[in-house]
């Protein structure tokens, strides 16, 4: 009886520990940025683990900015990739977060994987405007948020980046990369030391316009804040490099606000301005106040609407400044094209080493019939 015993224990000893063996830790689904942010829901999402990989669910974990668990939420299904949350009360100027883990079977065979690292903090403004906050470390995020989300482009109204002097870069080998389709704002967050750096990267040669952001949208209002913008070592030949371009009759209508923003290194061959507005028809506006353009090696600013196109530029309280006098054909610091008939209105501004204040190859160089150019309380060293 007792060897009997011994036997059954060992062989119960041996069926443990062959179930603890087969048992396996799940492995962590990938965080992706939450869309349709309110003060009473959002969908959470992220990259399911493969069928056959053992979940069955996952459980979404909702954060403060303190790390305090707001509440716990369940998709079943082992491929589920995305879950609608409702009845939250979430605070309006408090940032949240959630995180993902992927749920086994209670450790039969298989283990909850860990929790993924937090989602893009997300934020609503008293204006009930939804900010995502971005890190150095989130650039990826960033550019794939403000591309698309959930099948519509632009993850959210507002792109705030929270790293004083960080640079987000933007790599790229072509023409026309963040394109821009809702009404969008990108700025800097409150209280930092120094601007972020939203850098343009590129290896393309040629004639491409490469850009950090684009748009042939119509209609669109678009805002930078407190942001720094470096074209450095944008590509080799006849390239076009630039922060912010629009094209084609799509796009316009545009309302471009720059607000303490800082332009410098958008240099090329081409010299086809570090902002170019293209719209061919209707109407644009570009406000561009308390920024510095430095070191753009041509055109800062080129306007080129059509015929029928009307462009109104309010410059105020801005500094333009070169390494060279700006003195030959691409060198203006507004070059005013095609007929345009709005309204230039400089105020309050410092010009560096630029020729003279006359449309011909100094502060604006104009073709056809342009408007009214006003300059007024500006300084030129």
């Amino acid at each position: 009886m007792k060897k009997i015993t011994l036997l059954f224990a060992l062989l119960l000893s041996l069926a443990m520990a062959s179930t603890v063996s087969a048992q396996t830790t799940l492995s962590t689904p990938t965080v992706k940025s939450a869309f349709g942010v309110t003060t009473t829901g959002l969908t959470a999402n992220w990259t399911a683990l493969p069928a056959l990989s053992g979940a069955t669910g996952y459980d979404v974990k909702i954060y403060d900015a303190s790390n305090t668990l707001v509440s716990t939420h369940n998709a079943s299904g082992e491929t589920t990739a995305t879950l609608a949350i409702t009845g939250l009360t979430l605070a309006k100027s408090t940032p949240y977060s959630y995180t993902v883990t992927a749920i086994g079977d209670g450790g039969v065979l298989y283990n909850n994987s860990a929790a993924t690292v937090k989602s893009i903090p997300f934020y609503i403004q008293t204006d009930n405007k939804v900010v995502f906050r971005y890190a150095v470390a989130d650039t990826a995020r960033l550019f794939i948020d403000m591309k698309s989300a959930s099948g519509a482009s632009g993850a959210t109204d507002i792109y705030e980046l929270t790293e004083s002097g960080g640079a987000y870069t933007y790599v790229t080998t072509n023409s026309n990369n963040i394109v821009l389709t809702k009404n969008t704002t990108v700025r800097a967050a409150a209280g930092l030391a120094a601007r972020p750096i939203i850098k343009l990267n590129s290896t393309a040669t040629g004639s491409s316009t490469t850009n950090i952001f684009y748009t042939a949208t119509l209609g669109l209002t678009l805002r930078f804040d407190g942001l720094e913008f470096d074209g450095v070592n944008p590509g080799v030949g006849g390239y076009q490099p630039m922060a912010i371009y629009d094209s084609s009759t799509g796009a316009s209508n545009i309302q471009l606000y720059i607000t303490n923003c800082y332009f410098h290194d958008f240099k090329a061959a081409s010299g086809n301005g570090a902002i170019r507005l293209n719209g061919v028809s209707s109407s644009q506006l570009l406000d561009i106040q308390g920024s510095t353009f430095n070191a753009i090696g041509g055109r800062s600013i080129y306007l080129n609407n059509g015929s029928a196109g009307t462009t109104t530029v309010v410059l105020k309280n801005n500094t333009f400044s070169n390494s060279v006098t700006l003195a030959t054909n691409r060198n203006n610091v507004i070059y005013n094209n095609n007929g345009n008939s709005g309204t230039v209105t400089i105020d309050h501004c410092t010009f560096y080493k630029v020729a003279d204040a006359t449309v011909t190859n100094g502060v604006i160089r104009t073709s056809g019939t342009n408007g009214t150019i006003t300059i007024k309380n500006s300084t030129f060293v």
